[in-house]
């Protein structure tokens, strides 16, 4: 949850909300998406268990490498390279009946937001 707090935090200050009241206004940002946010990892998962496939949940490391292979940006796009601020939601690996590895399939990677790296 801290890379959450943290990038909540960022856009606190980018909206000019963090003055004098910084963990205020990331809580308020937080709550007001809480919900929606359960609702979506619950039903996503309902969805996985009734598929019988086997799967695995990713979930990338802030400030690892941006991996379009397994990720998607979550706002503006950028030219690489670029790494993990923190993710949005996590992604799923499946790996269906007959199948012989698991595999991101386009609409389950990842979900980060992503900066260019220091020096880039």
């Amino acid at each position: 949850m801290v890379p959450h707090f943290r990038g909540l935090s960022r856009l606190a200050r980018g909206f000019g909300l963090s003055s004098h009241r910084p963990e205020q206004d990331w809580r308020a940002v937080f709550e007001q998406y809480f919900t929606q946010l359960i609702e979506e990892i619950l039903h996503y998962r309902l969805n996985l268990l009734a598929s019988g496939c086997e799967h695995m949940y990713t979930w990338p490391d802030a400030a690892g490498e941006y991996d379009l292979r397994e990720m998607d940006i979550h706002g503006a796009q950028m030219k690489l390279p670029l790494q993990v601020m923190f993710t949005v939601f996590p992604g799923v690996k499946v790996k269906p009946p007959g199948a012989a590895n698991m595999r991101a399939y386009k609409g389950m990677k990842a979900m980060v937001k992503v900066e260019k790296p220091r020096g880039a």
